[in-house]
């Protein structure tokens, strides 16, 4: 009997999730297809929004289990009265415990995922505005790519010109409220650490190699040529002030192409940045169209 608001509860909650899931499967349904013919590339940012999706949702699914403690609780002891059973104040207090310890476990979990969630988003942010100055290039004839799907890690944007091809790594980092002068939103590069007011970073630098490394690797067996992708980091909003020469080139998102141009020490032939640009456009075409299914047989992806 005590179960029956639970079932209640549960019951109206699951029937929800039961009719956002059948829409959704409506919609993938053959009567109608999606008018492109291909899948679509990957825009700044996918992953983390993706990313950030997921954790809200789980961060929503404990939401609507936080009020159902509670209410478990109190219909136990309802039905404790109603049935006459004398549980006396240990067993009522231990209940009241293990609820508010479980509902308090929850919102930890709550607290810390919409936390991350902050975090993530100036992640995302620091990527769609890094990835929007540097779409700009391509009017200056470079090709861009963004979030590449790599071996358990994605590559924020590539950037292929006759300079070169160029991994870029973009980290958003907050500023401090404080900015008496310049120095409070100022990093100090000397070519092997980023010096933040209050902090130090060698990670970002670390990464970047790293995706540069594998980057030139997996380019270069596509390709069938030697191919060498540089390593570059985006600290967009923050005043990039340079100590010493050296390392990976550092720069706050604004005017790519002067510093591409800049650390460019390849001369890529046209035929050559096309055939990379062929393997980068198939790693990163795989975005499928959401309001309703491609028709594959008609439309095959290359």
């Amino acid at each position: 009997m005590f179960l029956v608001p639970m079932a209640i509860y549960f019951g109206s909650f699951f029937s929800a999730i039961a009719v956002v899931m059948l829409w959704r499967k409506r919609l993938t349904q053959p009567r109608k297809r999606t008018p492109l013919t291909q899948d679509l590339l990957r825009s700044p940012g996918e992953s983390l929004r993706d990313t950030i999706y997921d954790m809200q949702s789980d961060a929503f699914g404990w939401l609507m289990v936080l009020p159902g403690i509670p209410l478990l609780v109190y219909t136990i002891h309802l039905e404790q009265r109603v049935a006459g059973i004398q549980a006396g104040v240990v067993v009522n207090g231990i209940s009241v415990l293990l609820g508010v310890g479980f509902s308090v476990f929850i919102l930890v979990k709550i607290i810390r995922q919409l936390s991350r969630v902050q975090s993530y988003r100036l992640g995302l942010d620091a990527e769609l505005a890094v990835g929007q100055d540097l779409n700009q290039l391509l009017r200056d004839g470079y090709r861009v790519y963004h979030d590449l799907p790599a071996q358990g890690f994605n590559i924020d944007h590539v950037v292929i010109g006759e300079g070169g091809v160029f991994a870029v790594e973009t980290k958003g980092r907050a500023k401090p409220l404080k900015h008496d002068n310049k120095k409070e939103w100022q990093v100090d590069y000397d070519a092997n650490t980023l010096n933040f007011p209050g902090w130090r970073e060698t990670a970002p630098l670390e990464q970047a190699q790293r995706q540069a490394r594998w980057l030139s690797e997996w380019l270069s067996s596509a390709v069938g040529e030697p191919v060498s992708a540089q390593p570059v980091v985006a600290l967009p909003g923050w005043y990039i002030k340079r100590t010493a020469p050296g390392g990976v080139a550092v720069f706050n998102g604004k005017n790519p192409g002067a510093t591409l141009r800049a650390i460019g020490r390849a001369s890529l032939s046209e035929p050559l940045q096309q055939r990379i640009a062929h393997q980068l456009d198939a790693r990163c075409r795989n975005i499928k169209p959401r309001a309703y299914a491609r028709d594959e047989k008609a439309y095959p992806n290359p």
